[in-house]
């Protein structure tokens, strides 16, 4: 018999994930973050407006944003 892992799934509102030059955590840093407190293997962003890459990783965190 082999063990099964339950994925969370989730979708989140962003708004946006282009960083300010006030905020002290990049964007993506803080979403990671809080997937990880809430143990979501893979969230839905929507309205990320991000400029530039496609693909990136938060490093640290073992997230890809795609």
């Amino acid at each position: 018999m082999t063990s099964r892992k339950m994925m969370r799934l989730a979708a989140w509102n962003v708004q946006t994930l282009l960083d300010n030059d006030d905020r002290l955590e990049r964007r993506t840093a803080t979403i990671a973050r809080e997937m990880e407190r809430y143990n979501i293997d893979i969230a839905a962003l929507s309205e990320t407006r991000l400029c530039g890459s496609t693909q990136f990783e938060e490093v640290g965190a073992g997230y890809t944003f795609l």
